[in-house]
């Protein structure tokens, strides 16, 4: 027991992850509806993702708080290696005051994203940082609420000045947890981004609810779903099809977990999402599935 509590109060908390995937839609390929060529290439592929985070909780003395966490992440793929294969590295900072039943963070988190084409060059950039306030409504509920900025940067010269996808957005959420049983969770959300680009054609306001749970079965056995509905509406004119944008995109995932050992856990995992788009070129719907491992030290 002393030995288990220990590793889990450890300040330094690593996880190493490989997970083999299978993705019958990688290029994001349209419908069929209406009838358009497609050149893009083969869009099924089998995937290797593969990830590292250190998670730092350090012991400080109340009522200052402080985490932070680093991550790598790196995906490559059986088709199209040599186009979309990537890898990103990302940092977090959130340091903190405890006034009790609630406590003042502040967000610092960037992540810098390297695309292959055919040899790894920079891709993506992105900042946020913003206040966040967590309260405890009952001793097994918390809410969240966020509202900040991020800064998201393609390094890829655009097509047209109105495809230019540099942004600076207002983002804001509001998240409810209830812990209703032993190692059990339900998270309810809602998120609102205000995105500004350089190009016109991607200015967009966008609704995001979503509902996240974990629910163990039997021993060692965990089941997760989660299910997201994303409201964008854009608000320029699309010159190239002569309408203004809009998309409703849909994301469900569903999987088991199973603890092998006190730090291996077994994970599979299938997700869909449906991308129901007014514009042909941005309707697509595509398949996940996923089977691999987590390694916690």
């Amino acid at each position: 027991m002393v030995e288990k509590r220990l590793f889990l109060e450890r300040p330094f908390r690593f996880t190493l992850g490989v997970m083999g995937q299978y993705d019958n839609n990688m290029l994001s390929k349209w419908s069929d509806y209406p009838p358009q060529p497609w050149t893009g290439g083969e869009e099924k592929s089998n995937v290797l993702n593969t990830s590292f985070r250190v998670n730092y909780v350090p012991k400080i003395e109340d009522p200052w708080l402080f985490n932070a966490q680093y991550a790598f992440s790196s995906n490559v793929h059986e088709k199209n290696t040599h186009t979309h294969d990537s890898y990103a590295n990302s940092l977090s900072l959130v340091p903190g005051y405890n006034f009790g039943r609630y406590s003042l963070n502040y967000v610092l988190a960037g992540s810098h994203t390297m695309l292959r084409s055919p040899d790894y060059r920079k891709y993506q950039g992105t900042f946020k940082t913003g206040p966040l306030v967590r309260i405890a409504l009952k001793q097994n509920q918390m809410l969240e609420l966020f509202c900040g900025y991020n800064w998201n940067e393609i390094y890829d010269p655009p097509l047209t000045p109105e495809e230019d996808r540099d942004s600076t957005d207002l983002d804001a959420y509001v998240s409810w947890i209830w812990l209703f049983k032993r190692d059990a969770f339900l998270n309810l959300r809602y998120e609102f981004t205000d995105q500004d680009t350089d190009g016109k054609y991607w200015d967009n306001k966008a609704d995001k609810i979503s509902a996240n749970m974990v629910l163990p079965l039997v021993e060692k056995i965990k089941m997760q779903i989660s299910g997201e509905a994303n409201y964008q509406d854009y608000k320029n004119l699309n010159d190239a099809f002569g309408i203004t944008r809009s998309d409703t995109i849909y994301t469900f995932s569903g999987g088991l977990t199973r603890e092998l050992t006190d730090k291996i856990t077994a994970i599979v995992q299938y997700s869909h999402t449906r991308a129901d788009s007014n514009i042909w070129a941005y309707d697509y719907e595509k398949d996940l599935f996923s089977l691999g491992i987590e390694y916690r030290f």
